[in-house]
């Protein structure tokens, strides 16, 4: 029951508005313009119903995004007081047969106002396969209505199709991102195995023809770049697999509570002699108590990815930092490096998907453009982001945040007050 001075006009959160915002967010679909197919059921709608007006709404955090609408002004509406904030939560069709007499709604400024007056609202929740409601397709009218079975049944019979609309345009969007991603990696693939092979090929004829010509700091510079040469081109094919696999659902996404100075600590071990090659200090700032909700195996390839860019563009002495903040549900780490930087046209080119030339380190030591791509994937599968802050000759700082366990998220997020 309600507390006595509860505003009952303030419809409560969803039991799961976590994951109900995150499946949302996942059909891309929140802010964008009408489209014909989710025009014509809106308009079938008003028609079915008998009603002046018709919105198909997507509730999100703050605001009611109208996808499409059918004899309505406004493209957007404050969630807070709302009659689809309402509908939501209800499994079946919601039905206000008169506003002005339902106490949640009365005091609406759509119900009291002239210009609007609303009186009868039908809504049906938009609801996932997992049952998560991402909005509603709802009736409005200025006058007091009432419905038949016929036209309720029929009003969730055009909900379930604008869902089957959703389902269709986020197949269509994840396809053209797949492709697209398969561009940039052809595209990557071309150029960077073509150049490391070039100077294998070259330097290998080199040997062969003229091997007792050479002198023999010149055969260790040829050893030694061929040696470093095939590392890459190997780090390259390990990159290239761990996409493939990706690519082909063989590396599925398996989420588990990790202590995030753990993860991190042993994937920089694996790195620590390459960065005393360059004598690179790294410096862990992160704090035990803060676990996160991520996938072993992908987070550790991020990090070691993140990281080993940053030994490869610091200079020798340099200085690499680790850090963590939080901020509500989600911790951000960052690796901060003193090292080359970058111009802001470069580092925009990163979220361009414009890799296709791989930047040689301070040492020269090469790479692929394979990385951050990798990154910028793995990071989809936990809904996290991938952000850059870089100023050429004070280095760079590459940020990314992934879930806070919710499992320790009360003890990790009091620590930190």
């Amino acid at each position: 029951m309600m507390p006595p001075d509860s505003d009952l006009s303030i419809a409560p959160l969803h039991p799961q508005e976590k994951q109900r915002l995150e499946a949302l967010a996942a059909y891309e679909l929140f802010g964008t313009q009408p489209e014909a197919q989710f025009d014509e059921i809106v308009s079938l709608v008003a028609q079915i119903c008998g009603s002046s007006s018709a919105l198909l709404s997507l509730v999100g955090e703050d605001l009611l995004w109208f996808k499409s609408r059918y004899n309505y002004a406004a493209e957007s509406g404050p969630r807070d007081g709302s009659f689809c904030s309402h509908a939501i939560l209800h499994d079946d069709v919601m039905i206000v047969e008169d506003a002005s007499l339902d106490e949640r709604f009365n005091q609406n400024p759509l119900v009291t106002c002239p210009s609007t007056h609303v009186r009868f609202y039908a809504g049906a929740p938009l609801l996932t396969e997992d049952g998560l409601p991402l909005g509603v397709i709802c009736a409005i009218d200025d006058q007091p209505k009432s419905m038949t079975p016929l036209q309720i049944q029929t009003l969730k019979v055009l909900a379930n199709q604008v869902v089957a609309h959703m389902n269709l345009h986020r197949s269509v969007v994840r396809m053209q991102q797949i492709n697209k991603n398969k561009d940039k990696f052809f595209a990557i693939i071309a150029h960077d195995l073509k150049a490391a092979f070039h100077g294998i090929l070259g330097f290998s004829d080199v040997l062969d023809t003229d091997y007792d010509e050479l002198a023999d700091n010149t055969r260790r510079e040829i050893a030694s770049y061929l040696n470093e040469s095939s590392h890459a081109t190997y780090k390259f094919l390990e990159n290239l697999l761990e996409w493939a696999r990706l690519e082909n659902g063989a590396m599925p996404y398996q989420p588990k509570p990790l202590q995030l100075a753990s993860l991190v600590e042993a994937t920089v071990a694996g790195l620590q002699f390459t960065a005393a090659q360059k004598n690179i200090h790294i410096e862990l700032q992160l704090a035990p108590e803060i676990w996160v909700d991520g996938d072993r195996h992908m987070l550790n390839s991020l990090i070691h990815n993140l990281v080993g860019n940053a030994i490869k563009f610091t200079p020798e002495y340099g200085k690499i930092r680790i850090y963590h903040t939080v901020h509500h549900d989600k911790v951000m780490v960052s690796v901060e490096d003193n090292g080359m930087g970058m111009p802001p046209e470069q580092v925009q080119r990163l979220f361009n998907g414009d890799h296709n030339q791989s930047t040689r380190g301070t040492q020269g030591e090469k790479g692929t453009g394979l990385g951050l791509l990798l990154c910028q994937q793995f990071l989809q599968h936990h809904q996290g982001t991938l952000d850059v802050k870089s100023r050429v000759g004070h280095g760079s700082t590459f940020s990314f945040t992934i879930p806070l366990s919710t499992r320790v998220l009360p003890e990790a997020t009091a620590s930190l007050t």
